[in-house]
């Protein structure tokens, strides 16, 4: 299976700008614009429209958070 390890000081710039840990997908995504692209299709982002599976995080930013609360205080 081809793998792609992704530079070490963007994921950091992106880390540091969001104030968050930058999931897979989204650092995925900006990594593809970083290349000179015609188009772009993605499908199954929702970005936070649907919540979280409640085992996934338990607290954000030493918050304690449940499925309904996590989405609103990681956009916070």
């Amino acid at each position: 299976m081809k793998h792609y390890i992704i530079n070490k000081e963007m994921y950091n710039r992106y880390d540091n700008i969001l104030k968050s840990r930058v999931n897979t997908g989204f650092m995925a995504i900006l990594d593809i614009l970083s290349y000179d692209i015609k188009e772009l299709y993605i499908k199954g982002f929702t970005f936070f429209q649907d919540g979280y599976v409640s085992s996934y995080r338990g607290s954000v930013f030493v918050v304690n958070v449940n499925e309904r609360t996590s989405s609103i205080e990681v956009i916070k």
